[in-house]
């Protein structure tokens, strides 16, 4: 990483690289999306959805392909950031991630997703 990208706050970062963050999305059933405690912030849900509607379902290498796993998971990153900027005010108050998860399990993968991904039960890096 460049050492201008380094002197960059999170919203100017954003900016620069022309990403533009969807409305923060609302739950889908019955849970709060973010829960501050202290100085930790926690967030649920968030899924690809867009305009509150899920937009990919299936399995990669079953109805779904490598390429829309990505998608799916920039989506569901993008309306995390999302609600953490709704919830903050800002993304410059983040210092630090301190854990990502999601919702893919390499387990759940089609044999052949399994084959282009990687080994069941094994972490994805």
């Amino acid at each position: 990483m460049n050492s201008s990208a380094n002197s960059q706050s999170a919203e100017q970062r954003l900016r620069a690289l022309a990403i533009v963050l969807p409305q923060a999305p609302k739950p889908l059933g019955a849970y709060i999306e973010t829960v501050q405690c202290g100085r930790l912030l926690f967030l649920s849900g968030t899924l690809p959805t867009e305009g509150g509607t899920p937009r990919y379902f299936g399995r990669i290498g079953d109805n779904l392909t490598i390429e829309d796993g990505r998608e799916a998971a920039r989506l569901a990153a993008l309306n995390a950031l999302a609600l953490a900027r709704a919830h903050l005010n800002s993304l410059d108050r983040i210092k630090r991630l301190v854990l990502a998860g999601g919702y893919g399990e390499l387990s759940r993968a089609s044999k052949s997703g399994r084959r282009r991904i990687g080994t069941p039960g094994r972490r994805i890096r």
